[in-house]
């Protein structure tokens, strides 16, 4: 299993500083933890549906504005593709009217020529649940 696979390839981008992105996504994380830490056991894969069911009062919104139906539940994830935006100034995003949970700061901006990798770290991003276990944080930047 490859621990760092590659999610994103963008080619042609003029050179300059963005601050901000969006990217279209699926809404499902799946994980295993390495190893056992109260309800998240290592070794077992996980799926997170992290716009389900549920979450209408934070609406999610495609890039041009419009809401996006929430579908799923953890215990049964359904794969909606939302939008998620990383950004330097993630009230600004959330200031257009955008949920605060499908916004992410973003450590720095691309720099194009220069970032190469964009990163999304979830180490101590696991939390246990009464469920099991979910993702609840992660450090996103360029490298």
């Amino acid at each position: 299993m490859e621990t760092s696979p590659e999610i994103v390839r963008v080619t042609g981008l003029p050179d300059g500083t963005y601050p901000c992105m969006a990217m279209r996504i699926s809404d499902l994380l799946q994980f295993t933890p390495a190893s056992t830490e109260g309800g998240c056991i290592g070794g077992v894969g996980y799926t997170h549906d992290t716009y389900r069911v549920g979450n209408e009062a934070v609406a999610f919104k495609n890039i041009d504005g419009t809401p996006i139906t929430a579908r799923g539940t953890d215990a049964t994830p359904v794969e909606d593709q939302v939008w998620t935006f990383a950004s330097t100034a993630p009230s600004a995003v959330v200031g257009r009217g955008y949920s605060p949970n499908q916004v992410v700061p973003l450590s720095a901006p691309l720099r194009v020529p220069g970032s190469t990798t964009f990163y999304w770290d979830a180490t101590n991003a696991l939390q246990s649940t009464g469920a099991g276990c979910d993702i609840v944080a992660g450090a996103v930047g360029f490298r």
